[in-house]
């Protein structure tokens, strides 16, 4: 947990410390068009991802140690399986996003950034050292991992002050993400291979892996369209001033849930394992973290919606006025997202309770639509925030019914 949260802040601070530099030097059109190249680069790193945090982390928490190189090399072969589909998938997108295809050196180092990103094996470092039967030095292994992959960001992040200086240059700023993420790339995959040799026949167990997760991608993907896709909808339906104001309300309130990326890491395997064991910790602790979670992110929103009006001119400067009610709003997101990842990556993930996730992101998803369609095309970035907290909220309202049906049960 201290591993992963030191090296998550690093990660989240530094690229947010460029926030009023990217905002003032390029202004709101091209900012707007560098927050749609990379949210676009999550969308794909997702895609190249497939799950792989879960049910990678899942299955290697559960199984012996012998059989974890060949959990983690089977879960690698099928990210690698799925680049040429990322890369498809990021020309179409690429073509339906009129600011990226007027920009292309912005679309190419958006894809890089993407497969540097989702093919990465950092989660495999995560997955070993989470689970109490991976033991030894997987520990210190970690801590390096962290360090390579954080420095990879904070280097990025400070190479913007030195290249980026009028808008024509927000290329630049995913050519310094892609290129620093690819050499973090290179350096985790070759620690890998020497401290977890693939077995051999790896690349056969691409399809297994990717039939086992299947049920995790789609509901990582379905969630996707109101989370990390949201900024793609509103770049297909609405000018790129409405991206900014959106973008930049959805970045300050997804780094301050950014929090909850270290637990979640540390716990899944850990709780994987003790419900593998049917260890009472596991149920314990989902309902100790609800309380205090939930009620900890009740509170973060309220300071978010006090501090909105002057925070928002300091750190985006003049031209930004309509992001404060925006911000106001999604602050709404913490409390909701924060009980949402209890329930569904810390009761229902361990519980394999795949099934709920999956209809409850499917709600979640056909909500986000519809209300973007009717929404978005009139009221650009508030339209897209109704849409984006209504989604959750189908989520968090899912979750709690299986749940509390739970405590039927066993009554």
């Amino acid at each position: 947990m201290a591993a992963l949260t030191a090296g998550n802040a690093l990660a989240v601070a530094a690229p947010l410390a460029t926030i009023p530099y990217l905002a003032r030097t390029l202004g709101a059109d091209a900012w707007g068009a560098v927050l749609l190249a990379q949210a676009l680069v999550a969308w794909v790193a997702l895609l190249l991802d497939f799950a792989s945090d879960l049910d990678g982390a899942r299955a290697v928490g559960s199984a012996p140690i012998e059989e974890q190189g060949a959990v983690v090399w089977g879960v690698q072969a099928g990210k690698l399986l799925l680049v040429p589909a990322a890369l498809l998938v990021t020309g179409v997108a690429v073509l339906l996003l009129p600011p990226l295809r007027r920009n292309p050196s912005l679309a190419a180092w958006a894809a890089v950034a993407a497969v540097a990103r989702g093919v990465s094996p950092l989660w495999a470092f995560v997955a070993r050292s989470g689970g109490a039967r991976a033991v030894g030095t997987t520990l210190g292994r970690l801590r390096a991992a962290l360090l390579v992959d954080t420095m990879a960001r904070v280097a990025a992040a400070l190479g913007v002050v030195l290249v980026v200086h009028e808008p024509a240059h927000g290329w630049r700023v995913l050519a310094l993400q892609g290129g620093t993420g690819a050499v973090a790339l290179g350096w985790l995959w070759g620690v890998l291979r020497r401290e977890l040799p693939p077995p051999p026949g790896w690349h056969t167990r691409a399809w297994r892996s990717l039939s086992r997760a299947r049920a995790l991608f789609a509901f990582r993907a379905l969630g996707a369209v109101y989370q990390t896709g949201a900024l793609l909808l509103l770049g297909a339906l609405a000018p790129v001033a409405a991206v900014a104001a959106y973008g930049a309300a959805d970045r300050l309130v997804r780094a301050a849930l950014n929090f909850l990326e270290p637990l979640s890491r540390a716990l899944l395997p850990r709780l994987a394992r003790w419900h593998a064991d049917g260890a009472p910790e596991w149920e314990n602790t989902v309902s100790r973290l609800l309380r205090w979670l939930g009620g900890g992110s009740l509170l973060a929103a309220a300071v978010v919606v006090a501090a909105a009006p002057p925070l928002v001119p300091l750190v985006f400067g003049a031209g930004y006025a309509g992001v404060v009610p925006v911000l106001q709003a999604l602050s709404a997101l913490l409390p909701l997202v924060t009980v949402a990842t209890v329930l569904g990556f810390y009761w229902a993930l361990p519980a394999r309770r795949d099934g709920v996730l999956l209809r409850g992101t499917a709600l979640a998803g056909v909500t986000n639509l519809l209300l973007v369609a009717a929404l978005v095309p009139r009221w650009g970035a508030q339209g897209m925030t109704v849409a984006v907290l209504a989604a959750e909220g189908t989520m968090v309202a899912v979750l709690a019914v299986a749940y509390r049906g739970r405590e039927r049960v066993r009554a």
